[in-house]
């Protein structure tokens, strides 16, 4: 039905994101490969990267068990989901986009680059979607970019109900803003 095929691209959309996330934070595109988590690895970085790399190897351990119980897919991706949702808050909770320790940022990648293998399994994230997340065409990014800037301004100036109302009108046109630290994007679907 529409309904689960709109659910499954929204689920994608999660794992989209990330990516795009950690292609800022890092500067590299996750698309372009590397090396993943190794358990073998010394421990040569702070104790909050060494607890979310341990976490991570974790989720990856429940995703092959879930493999091996007669190819439970569902129980492996619901494993991936909560691997994006760790990687996330370690982004949060290290600050990585907005400066943030070089080493976590190279284990947060490390561990995008294992959900990536473990997603390939599956047939996943093989290479990067036909259309980024957020964007559509040219002119509509420039368009954006406009109401983004304008919204900036009259938050600037304290004309809070002007930037509620640009918020309300593109959330009506299903396009959901984003405020990060260093700047506001927008992707297509709330």
């Amino acid at each position: 039905s529409d309904e689960e095929l709109a659910a499954k691209k929204k689920g994608l959309d999660t794992f989209y994101r990330l990516f795009e996330r950690i292609r800022r934070v890092t500067g590299t595109d996750p698309y372009a490969g590397g090396p993943g988590l190794d358990p073998a690895a010394p421990n040569g970085k702070s104790e909050s990267t060494n607890a979310f790399a341990k976490e991570c190897l974790e989720h990856q351990n429940r995703f092959i068990e879930a493999m091996d119980d007669d190819f439970n897919t569902g129980g492996a991706t619901g494993v991936m989901f909560d691997l994006a949702t760790t990687i996330n808050r370690f982004i949060d909770a290290e600050k990585l986009e907005s400066g943030g320790d070089a080493g976590a940022k190279q284990t947060a990648m490390q561990a995008v680059q294992t959900l990536r293998a473990l997603g390939a399994i599956l047939g996943l994230f093989e290479k990067r979607p036909a259309a980024p997340a957020s964007a559509g065409d040219t002119l509509v990014d420039e368009l954006m970019q406009v109401l983004i800037a304008v919204r900036a301004e009259a938050r600037k100036a304290k004309q809070f109900a002007l930037a509620d109302i640009i918020r309300d009108r593109l959330t009506a046109l299903d396009i959901k803003l984003e405020d990060r630290p260093d700047g506001t994007t927008w992707r297509k679907g709330a």
